[in-house]
């Protein structure tokens, strides 16, 4: 009996020392346990193209392999069914995928080196997509036809073909002399972006000169120019007139009273308030303000909430970012000056960026186009520290892109707001 207690005895000590080295273990896996998936997997539409990021894990030593398919990959019966579209040997972060029009769900797993199997791991948002990304089938509009008439005004008229019942924008040119080739389109005044729709445009001309029109599709790269389908081939103008004002006199004008932004324009009186309708200018910031300012932070810290108001009021700035798709997007118009632009702005040449946004955005160009341009030169002013460009520009984006403005906007209003006198 005295033998039997003694083996249970070292039985039990075994038993205990192997669960204290198995936790030991078990903690020492936990702190270098490496997930076997990646994550923040996110898709951006644009220009045709789809582009992907994802976080790579910790200590990621793997391949990465994406999966394509039109419905979420939660499983691998799903799985079966998506195509793998790349496997990716190096530690990069984006993909960019051209699939034909459709809808899209990805999964992106890691691979292991040495087995090629992918680790079957599905984890919603994390390393797939949950929402499908949309390719919608390019809408087809064709110019048919193209002619003037003129009175006292040249009406462009046009006819087309469509196979869909959407919207289509157009550019209308002028010029000279017969816009035949791209190079003359290119010097030509581009005098409106209409609805294809509407099948006529007039146009105000100078009298007795001869005028020549062409139609461009709006967000085309295809510039193709036909004689009387898409640009005009006879010139068009209306007849020189005289005489527009036959008889002139300065007892036929009234002139009106002038308001006086310092009185009330009902009553006449001044404001009582000597600031109202007056232009408000900066305060100037010294110690003894931040004082005052640091001194009653401490009264409101429900409504503060912990924000360094004095550190707002000295003018710091957010850093920018450049838009998250602006790696698949490819302008339809101005490619050339795009491109500098990008350029300028990643290399912190922000009064460069201006310039050429200032000139390119009061003409004709697509509203994506215009939207990009109004980010970066309001970024670019932001940066220049002219906060009250910036902040005229970035509302020119907001509405497209409101994830990525927003926050400026609100830097603009403390920077703003805070320095202007009551």
């Amino acid at each position: 009996m005295k033998f039997l207690f003694y083996i249970v005895v070292f039985t039990l000590f075994l038993q205990n020392v192997t669960f204290s080295q198995t936790a030991d273990l078990t903690d020492d896996i936990t702190d270098n346990v490496t997930v076997p998936f990646v994550s923040n997997i996110n898709t951006v539409y644009s220009s045709g193209s789809i582009l992907l990021t994802w976080t790579l894990p910790e200590n990621f030593n793997d391949y990465v392999t994406i999966y394509r398919h039109n419905a979420p990959i939660t499983n691998e019966n799903t799985l079966a069914k998506s195509i793998k579209i790349v496997v990716i040997k190096n530690s990069s972060t984006e993909y960019i995928d051209k699939p034909p029009y459709g809808k899209f769900y990805y999964a992106i797993l890691l691979t292991d080196k040495k087995t090629l199997r992918d680790r079957l791991i599905f984890a919603p948002y994390r390393n797939i997509t949950n929402n499908p990304t949309y390719i919608e089938k390019e809408s087809n509009f064709v110019i048919t036809s193209i002619k003037t008439e003129s009175d006292n005004a040249v009406n462009i008229l046009w006819n087309y073909y469509s196979d869909s019942t959407g919207d289509r924008n157009i550019y209308i040119y002028r010029n000279s002399e017969p816009i035949v080739n791209e190079k003359i389109l290119n010097k030509s005044v581009n005098i409106v972006k209409t609805n294809i729709k509407n099948k006529i445009y007039r146009d105000t001309v100078v009298p007795g000169v001869n005028y020549y029109y062409a139609i461009i599709n709006e967000n085309t790269n295809k510039k193709e120019l036909k004689a009387d389908v898409n640009f005009t081939t006879k010139g068009a103008s209306i007849p020189e007139r005289v005489n527009y004002i036959t008889n002139f006199s300065s007892e036929a004008f009234t002139p009106l009273p002038l308001l006086n932004i310092q009185t009330d324009p009902i009553t006449s009186g001044y404001f009582k308030d000597k600031q109202i309708l007056q232009s408000p200018f900066k305060k100037k910031i010294d110690d003894n303000l931040l004082k005052i300012i640091d001194k009653n932070l401490s009264l409101f810290d429900s409504v503060v909430d912990n924000v360094d108001l004095a550190s707002k009021l000295k003018g710091k700035h957010l850093d920018v970012e450049m838009l998250e798709d602006e790696n698949i997007f490819k302008p339809m118009e101005y490619e050339d000056a795009y491109n500098k632009i990008i350029i300028d702005f990643k290399s912190n040449n922000y009064q460069n960026v201006t310039t050429v946004c200032d000139t390119i955005i009061s003409d004709n160009i697509s509203d994506e186009t215009r939207s990009r341009l109004s980010y970066y030169a309001g970024l670019s002013y932001y940066k220049l520290g002219m906060n009250y460009n910036a902040y005229i520009y970035l509302m020119l984006s907001v509405d497209r892109y409101r994830s990525q403005t927003i926050k400026y906007l609100e830097s603009i209003h403390t920077l703003i707001f805070n320095n202007l006198e009551r």
